[in-house]
């Protein structure tokens, strides 16, 4: 496409104060050598926002950055992101779900742009709400994920973890990333207090802590990561952008509307008393999403051989040492895994350099990818929810100590702690398992007007609501099927006696003739009652043999590295999906 039909008033570029002339001829160069379509920019000069760029999406149809976000979004450490998987290994399970970060906080910006601007639009005279607030939350919208690794979330909570390292977050890094981004880029505008506003707009601010800003801009702390009621721009990007490029269902919940009739009443972003039903359907989505997307039985497999493959290949590049630096994890992309597989042939002179045990680590870990690509992934061979009475009296608090490798492999004595992997995959509706709804603020009347009111539950009374707002779901992977047999027999066995003996175990019993490679579905409970038979008659196993056996594992957690002590420690808290996996 020419460039005179691709940018328009091209010449208004000179009059932006975010730009210097450099930066402009810069940009037009860049949008002239595209050749992407579906990310054109067309410049357009509407007097209040000159210079805004519009971005065609799938998701949303055409995306508005502000100005300054759009001369973010060149630079190489924006660019990053385009080289890691939003879903990260879910794409073998949901062949369509390749779309990255860099789409996804695309996505958000926009969002947080276009509510900031209804906000004030709907709200003239009644908000203090400057220029510079709406720049900076839609910057902090853009960059608020710079800091993911390769695998994304399973990078920190996986990878890291079991390298020894548990003092890293990537909301951390995505503010280290930011800094090392404005100054090695030049980037203007951007003074301290603005980084403190965009790092507490990306760390998200906890109610009790939001008395330190002032008041008329504590409403801005609901938009990019909202840590009280968990509805943000971040979560109606995700969703949206998910549910559509796994082509698995479309969702019951209407973001558009909650952003066409949010209001700030008392300093909290409210809906319409009408949306009621519209804003429990975000939770309600959400879990589903994670229940028939995230924590797929099969994305789980990928995602545990995956960090297996990373686990082996550490030991031989060491390349968790470069998550203290911004420039060094500037390298690190979800490209990691394909010079994994290829190190012998693009590196070949460092592959020679390698040790023995070095070479058979790397070789270990290109068969763990090979497997990925094949389809022959790890075996769920068990898998069990913690009964709702548990998890409301607290008994499972307790238990949960005692879900470990080691225990559920004693009871079949052919099974060493490295044989089998288990995974506690907890999902909540709202941070801490409580209902989310009591949390969110709603609104009567108009205009001046505005009434908060808390929301009506009684209203939800047909939707299905469950009693408990937060779910356990237990599970455990094998690496071999020849092992799947007496996996599944300790695990039932481990269940029955931990959760009762009228506890609900899925497990489903292989003939040696089948394709392992096949995707194993869920056999009844009945169909598996004679496993405890077996388990009645093993013999006593040998702790020392597991601890040998655990100690000789490439799999097995490796020294913290000098470089991962640098990194700064964090009490983020999480409340979605967590994974507990200990070899």
């Amino acid at each position: 496409m020419a460039m005179a039909q691709r940018v328009e008033n091209v010449d208004t570029l000179d009059e932006l104060d975010v730009f210097t002339s450099q930066e402009a001829n810069n940009l037009a160069q860049q949008l002239e050598s595209s050749d992407n379509e579906d990310t054109r920019v067309l410049i357009e000069h509407d007097g209040e926002w000159p210079g805004a760029a519009t971005i065609a999406d799938v998701v949303h149809g055409t995306l508005r950055l502000h100005p300054l976000c759009n001369v973010v979004r060149f630079t190489p450490h924006f660019q990053r992101l385009d080289r890691l998987r939003q879903l990260g290994v879910a794409y073998s399970v949901f062949p369509s779900a390749t779309h990255t970060r860099l789409t996804h906080s695309l996505g958000v910006s926009h969002l947080c742009f276009e509510l900031l601007r209804k906000l004030r639009d709907s709200q003239r005279g009644q908000l203090e709400l400057e220029e510079r607030d709406i720049r900076n939350v839609a910057l902090a919208g853009l960059c608020h994920d710079l800091g993911h690794g390769p695998l994304s979330h399973v990078f920190e909570r996986e990878f890291l973890r079991r390298s020894g390292i548990s003092n890293w977050e990537h909301e951390d890094m995505s503010l280290e990333m930011f800094k090392d981004m404005v100054d090695s880029n030049g980037i203007e505008g951007v003074d301290q207090e603005d980084f403190r506003f965009i790092e507490n707009m990306i760390k998200g601010v906890k109610p009790e802590m939001r008395a330190k800003w002032p008041a008329g801009k504590r409403f801005l702390f609901d938009i990019v990561s909202n840590d009280y009621t968990g509805v943000d721009m971040d979560r109606a990007d995700y969703l949206q952008r998910d549910a559509l490029m796994c082509g698995r269902f479309r969702l019951n919940c209407n973001f558009q509307d909650l952003l066409s009739y949010a209001r700030v009443v008392d300093d909290q972003i409210c809906y319409p008393t009408w949306q009621l039903h519209n804003v429990w359907f975000v939770y309600s989505e959400r879990v589903r999403m994670f229940r028939e997307v995230y924590t797929h039985r099969r994305t789980k497999a990928a995602e545990l051989m995956a960090v297996d493959a990373l686990m082996m290949a550490n030991q031989a590049l060491h390349f968790s040492n470069r998550i203290a630096s911004p420039k060094e994890y500037l390298t690190l992309n979800d490209e990691l895994f394909s010079m994994i597989e290829h190190y012998h042939i693009t590196h070949n002179e460092a592959f020679r350099r390698l040790g023995g045990a070095e070479q058979r680590r790397l070789a270990e870990a290109q068969q763990v990818l090979g497997r990925i690509h094949r389809g022959a992934l790890y075996d769920c061979c068990g898998e069990c929810e913690v009964p709702e009475r548990m998890l409301l009296d607290g008994t499972w608090d307790k238990l949960c100590k005692e879900f470990r490798d080691d225990v559920v492999a004693s009871y079949d004595a052919q099974l060493l702690p490295t044989d089998i992997m288990l995974d506690l995959n907890q999902i909540d509706y709202g941070k801490g398992g409580v209902d989310p709804m009591a949390k969110v603020g709603f609104y009567k009347g108009d205009g001046d007007g505005l009434v908060k009111v808390p929301a009506d539950l009684e209203q939800l009374r047909g939707c299905e609501r469950p009693s408990c707002f937060k779910t356990r779901t237990l599970r455990v992977f094998v690496r071999q099927p020849g092992q799947r047999r007496a996996a599944s027999a300790a695990f039932q066995e481990w269940c029955r006696r931990r959760l009762g003996s009228d506890v609900r175990v899925d497990t489903e019993m292989l003939d040696e003739r089948e394709d392992p490679r096949r995707s194993y579905g869920v056999a009844s409970a009945a169909a598996t009652g004679c496993l405890g038979k077996r388990i009645a008659q093993r013999s006593a196993a040998d702790p020392r043999r597991w601890e040998a056996a655990a100690a000789a594992s490439p799999l097995s957690p490796q020294p913290v590295t000098p470089a991962s002590k640098k990194c700064k420690t964090t009490e983020a808290a999480n409340n979605s999906a967590t994974v507990d996996v200990e070899l």
